[in-house]
Formats: structure tokens, sequence, C-alpha cells
């Protein structure tokens, strides 16, 4: 190998080292630095409650199942957390003065945005987690899991979707001031396509159609699947990486728009 090809793999080694350093401080920052109240009340509050009030609802019934409510309730409060402790990433920076300063950096926004939405990701769904075990098993009943394996594999795709919806999100709220707003307009629909609320048998066709592009309605069907032993979809997979990408395609274009926002204009600290 020419001296040339070394020094240019020695130099992407180094680029991809720091990248990585990079987003892992960024993760363990924001893992430790934001915790706002909404934080606890998405991770903790929110599914303890959906929880606990439809399990009480039906008590006696016989009609729900009290996995598929846990399921559900962590489901519900994953998406929150996406859409209010991932969106507003770039918003907070922006508003902390720190936004425009990471930008002419080595190791740019891109990186530093992966990793703090990393560590909001896996920040919330430890929270999510840790909150419906501990409902579930106050309530007298223990989530069961009959595959294991394939419940893990499908909760990484889940997260993994998730964290390149937040991305998305994020990139969008920082363009708008109307953030607040867009994130409550899609926060029940999507809690309504994605089959986390109300069957999806229940829906018009016109919204069964709308479902197949919500990412956490083929995570919720393969999380459902596993858990009660039965074959996961193909199809679920393949649509899981299809929305998922489709989701990471919209984010690098909108993080781009940010970022040309940032060096043109000069009004990214603008309210």
């Amino acid at each position: 190998m020419s001296s040339q090809a070394v020094a240019s793999l020695d130099g992407a080694w180094r680029r991809g080292s720091a990248a990585l350093s990079v987003v892992l401080a960024s993760a363990w920052l924001q893992v430790r630095a934001d915790w706002h109240p909404a934080t606890v009340i998405l991770g903790v509050v929110q599914p303890a409650s959906f929880l606990i009030i439809t399990t009480l609802a039906s008590e006696g019934t016989g009609r729900v199942d009290l996995d598929d409510v846990a399921l559900g309730s962590a489901l519900v409060a994953l998406w929150g957390a996406t859409v209010w402790a991932s969106g507003f990433i770039l918003a907070a920076d922006r508003w902390q003065g720190t936004l425009s300063q990471l930008i002419p950096r080595p190791v740019g926004l891109g990186v530093v945005l992966w990793g703090k939405t990393l560590g909001a990701t896996l920040r919330s769904a430890t929270l999510i987690t840790a909150t419906v075990s501990v409902v579930a098993a106050m309530l007298g009943h223990r989530v069961e899991v009959a595959s294991p394996g394939p419940f893990m594999a499908a909760l990484l795709g889940v997260l993994a979707s998730a964290l390149v919806l937040g991305l998305l999100v994020s990139c969008l709220f920082v363009l708008t001031r109307s953030a607040g707003r867009i994130s409550e307009a899609i926060m029940y629909p999507v809690f309504i396509l994605g089959g986390m609320l109300v069957p999806l048998s229940l829906l018009p066709e016109w919204a069964q159609i709308l479902s197949a592009a919500v990412s956490l309605r083929w995570g919720a069907e393969l999380l459902r699947a596993a858990a009660a032993g039965d074959p996961q979809s193909g199809v679920a997979w393949l649509m899981l990486l299809a929305t998922t990408t489709a989701y990471g395609i919209a984010a690098r274009v909108l993080f781009h728009r940010v970022v040309d926002r940032v060096r043109r204009d000069g009004t990214i600290e603008l309210f």
C-alpha cells in the first residue's frame, strides 16, 4: 500500500474517531444537562397515566390485553418525547446563542445534532421502559416477552426510527416560529395513525392508507408480534426501513436548509 493511501486511511480514521467522540460527548451532555419538567412528564407521568387509566377502566371486562396496553403506552410516550425532547434541540441551541457557533467548527453541527438527539432518545426510552415496567408490576401484571431476540431487534429498529425522526423534527422546528403549535398539531394524529390509541382496523380506509407512512405503526406491529411469540412480518420490517430512510432523507434536506440560512441570512438567532 502506498504512503498516500496509508495517509488517506489514517486521516479517515482520525476524522471518524473525532466524530464519534463528539457524538458520544454530545449525547452525554444532553442526558446530563437537559432535565426539563417536560422530560419527566413525557417519560414518567404520561406513560404511567395511560397505563393506569386504561387498566383500571378495563378491570373485570377481560377485553384488553395488558401487554398490548403497556406497549402502546410506551410507544405513545416515545413519540411525545421525540416531538418535544428531540424536536427542540436545535431550537434550544438557537435560544441559548450556541447554534451559530457550532457551524464553523471542524466537527460541525450535524455531528453534534446526531449526538444530542441520540442522548435525548436513549434517555426518554430508558425512563419510559422503567416507568411502564414498574407501574405494570404495581398493578399486579408482569410484562412478558415470548421472543426476546426478535423483540430486541424490533426495539432497536424503533429506537433508530425515533432517532432519525427526532432529527427531522428538530430541523423543521428551527425553521419556524410556530414549532410549539406544529408539535401540538402532529401529536395525536400520529397516535391514531400509528395504531397506538385506536386499532387500525377501526379506522376508515383512507386513514389506514395514511398510516403506512408512520414508522411507529410498523415498529409496533413488530414489537407486538415478538411479545406474543408470533413470526414477525417481513413487510413490516421493510416498511419500517423505508419510512425511516424517508425521514432521514427529509432530515438531511432540512438540515442543509438550516445551515444555508445561517450562512446566507444570518437570521438564525432571531425569533
